[in-house]
């Protein structure tokens, strides 16, 4: 049926990028009463990669070449072409397709739009090679001044699962572009560490939940409201394989014995509640 649609000229760019997207993350969580979410992760990685990786040659003759499309262009058309582009490229990366790294830099440098130049770095993100590393540096000098675009590089390096998680959260903690007083730049941050890095927020020792945990305490100091927003993966524990539900628990439980804004204090308490 995959096979199918990337012969079918006919489908819309739109719709086939669609089609090619497995149910999300989240989704998967969702349809279990206790789940492990790194064990998810990787069997929907799996599944991935037994799906598409007969249909490598297929994806490379729908890829196409990002020069032709109109970047410029806002219709529909325009715009589900540079999605569907995005989506194959990521596919074939995860794939480990024969020239798909180079096809990614390539799309990166020459990019005409933002929008294919955040879908190169998206599909670079969980590849260990070191382009992940040297098109994230380039980014972030190219936009150090721009705010809501230096949001995504920080979303981007805070949500990929490659080796190096907590030092690399430390690390964006301490960058000159951080600052606890900026909201979107604290949700850039903790939120994709908490929604994306699966391996390294969900790590089975409780580490990424401790460390969440004392974050939210001192943002909390700062933006009651903020951390009383971001605090909510932490209150999801009972959905969680028993290990790591016992491990959330027992970070939630510190937390609720500091001293907590309001705000925090009824999330933290009603998380809590028998």
């Amino acid at each position: 049926a995959m096979a199918a649609l990337l012969e079918d000229s006919r489908v819309e760019p739109v719709l086939l990028a669609s089609l090619l997207e497995l149910p999300a993350h989240r989704e998967l969580m969702e349809s279990f009463e206790h789940a492990d979410p790194v064990v998810i992760f990787e069997v929907r990685e799996a599944v991935k990669k037994a799906l598409f990786a007969s249909l490598e040659p297929a994806l490379s003759r729908r890829q196409g070449d990002p020069g032709a499309l109109d970047n410029d262009a806002f219709t529909a058309e325009a715009m589900g072409g540079r999605r569907l582009l995005n989506r194959i490229l990521a596919l074939r990366v995860t794939l480990g397709a024969r020239g798909a790294l180079e096809d990614a830099e390539t799309q990166y440098r020459e990019a005409r739009s933002q929008t294919l130049r955040m879908g190169a770095l998206a599909a670079v993100n969980e590849s260990p090679d070191a382009l992940r590393a040297e098109l994230l540096a380039d980014f972030e000098g190219r936009y150090r001044d721009d705010p809501l675009v230096l949001d995504k590089w920080f979303a981007l390096e805070a949500g990929s699962q490659v080796p190096g998680g907590f030092e690399r959260l430390e690390r964006l903690l301490e960058h000159p572009g951080f600052r606890w007083s900026n909201p979107n730049r604290v949700r850039a941050v903790l939120g994709p560490f908490m929604a994306a890095n699966h391996r390294h927020f969900h790590h089975p020792d409780g580490e990424g939940y401790r460390r969440i945990a004392a974050l939210i305490e001192h943002l909390d100091g700062l933006n009651p409201q903020t951390a009383a927003r971001l605090v909510q993966p932490l209150t999801r524990w009972r959905r969680l394989d028993p290990g790591r539900s016992t491990q959330m628990h027992a970070a939630l439980e510190r937390l609720a014995g500091k001293r907590l804004s309001r705000d925090l204090a009824d999330v933290v308490q009603r998380a809590l509640a028998p």
